[in-house]
């Protein structure tokens, strides 16, 4: 099926309700087979999965990339859902989002929305204390103690003499290594410090001096700013040039017109810092890659993140393609964020941020891990060369048997239920409810299931 409809709209960025019906008049009915054709269960599928309320499996990323450009988006839901609404003789389509030549360069930041389509991402509002540090768990073998004692022995003669001889105790002592399991919650102490008004798209140095600050080092912004590497755009003919923005900067941090750049120009402009103020102990360690929950063990060793995902988490997209001096095409991917991981909260499913347009904010772990995902996984730490740092591992399994509630319970409750696991619209309840599901995924913040009124947190 895919590749029938690529035929037909290969190459489109995001298109209009006239474009989608010219396109698919083209298409027969009978060039899909039945288990082929797109259904509204498809069409919700694709819709959740951008918003994180599913996961997809391997076969779904192949048969809902349909324009195969290796990202599920809201152009394949907007495919499948115009597909949907010809195979089944609909006439209208309701809620395609429309929009300008893809071709003007937009800044970082442009959004182009839908109010009925994108994901309503909720702020959890941030909590003034501290959560406690679980002890770590140590594991200590048997000791074995092997004496060996030599009998005293007293001689009487003519000449009374008194004969000692030694006691020997030898004690052998096997200890197995500690195991330091994470948390499952912590929150770092770190210094907000917002891009605007002087670098409105300088959020990856304004993060980056919030992490070196951390440490002690007493530089600004704008000086980062300053020695970080840029490159403006300029044109040959109709040509249009630019940065190769995985190392430099593309434009100004300090115009709005100005886009955005990724861990090596941050390593590049930490180790130009360093080299200014002449110290060779630290270095930007470069994560780029790393499972999200990985990088959870880090803040649980107190080093704060630098890390990449959207602004207010909103679904990035491809805009503008530029060339670059080598001669490389590169595509810019709107609404890229740079941020400071400073905390999270396994039970609440939250992760705590410096925000550099926001402050200190926290969102939903599911949905920012996947906006983490989505924008190729980049991070980094600030790290001391011959340092070695520890980090715990993830938490011991949950012991399903020594759990507080278990499926069939009858329990009081009071407060807000949620739509899902994930959360979603929400109720107020007060009442007697049966607990008619536990889930054991842990990256959900609401697990446990009150019959027909909601889902709560659980440890409620």
């Amino acid at each position: 099926m895919k590749n029938n409809l690529k035929k037909y709209i290969a190459g489109a960025a995001v298109l209009s309700v006239s474009v989608f019906s010219a396109l698919l008049n083209g298409i027969s009915a009978q060039a899909f087979s039945e288990e082929d054709k797109i259904k509204a269960s498809d069409v919700i599928k694709i819709r959740q999965s951008i918003i994180g309320s599913v996961i997809l499996t391997d076969d779904d990323y192949i048969r809902y990339d349909i324009n195969e450009d290796g990202v599920i988006n809201f152009k394949d839901f907007h495919a499948a859902r115009a597909l949907f609404l010809k195979d089944n003789e609909l006439s209208e389509l309701i809620g395609v989002v429309t929009t300008t030549d893809s071709s003007i360069i937009m800044p970082p930041g442009t959004v182009i929305t839908d109010e009925d389509i994108l994901p309503d991402v909720t702020t959890v509002p941030e909590e003034t204390s501290v959560p406690a540090t679980a002890p770590e768990t140590t594991l200590t073998s048997p000791v074995t103690t092997t004496v060996q004692t030599t009998t005293v022995t007293t001689t009487i003669t003519t000449v009374p003499v008194t004969t000692t001889e030694a006691t020997t105790t030898t004690v052998t002592t096997v200890t197995t290594p500690a195991v330091s399991y994470r948390p499952p919650s912590k929150k770092l102490d770190v210094n907000c410090i917002r891009q605007n008004p002087e670098l409105p798209t300088g959020c990856e140095v304004t993060s980056l001096t919030m992490l070196l600050n951390h440490y002690g080092f007493g530089v600004s912004k704008l000086q980062l700013a300053d020695i970080m590497p840029k490159f403006n755009f300029y044109y040959i003919g109709s040509e249009l040039y630019g940065a190769d923005f995985m190392t430099t900067f593309p434009g100004n941090p300090a115009s709005g017109s100005g886009y955005g750049c990724y861990t090596p120009c941050m390593v590049t402009t930490a180790e130009k810092y360093f080299n200014l103020i002449g110290n060779d102990e630290y270095y930007l360690e470069n994560l780029t890659g790393t499972d999200f929950d990985r990088l959870l063990s880090y803040v649980a060793a107190d080093k704060p993140v630098l890390i990449w995902a959207t602004i207010s988490m909103i679904e990035p997209y491809y805009t503008t393609t530029w060339t670059t001096p080598e001669g490389n095409r590169v595509t810019w991917y709107a609404n890229e964020h740079c941020l400071l991981l400073t905390g999270y909260d396994k039970n609440t499913g939250t992760v705590y941020v410096n925000d550099p347009l926001k402050g200190k904010t926290s969102y939903a772990m599911s949905v920012f891990k996947l906006r983490y995902n989505q924008m190729g996984k980049y991070a980094a730490v600030l790290s001391r060369k011959g340092e070695d740092v520890k980090l715990p591992e993830t938490e011991p399994p949950h012991n399903s048997s020594g759990s507080v509630h278990k499926v069939g319970d009858v329990v009081q409750y009071t407060g807000t239920v949620y739509y899902s696991s994930y959360g979603g619209s929400t109720a107020e309840v007060s009442g007697t409810f049966t607990i008619t599901e536990i889930v054991e995924d842990e990256s959900r913040p609401y697990r446990i299931r009150l019959g027909t009124a909601g889902w709560v947190p659980y440890n409620f």
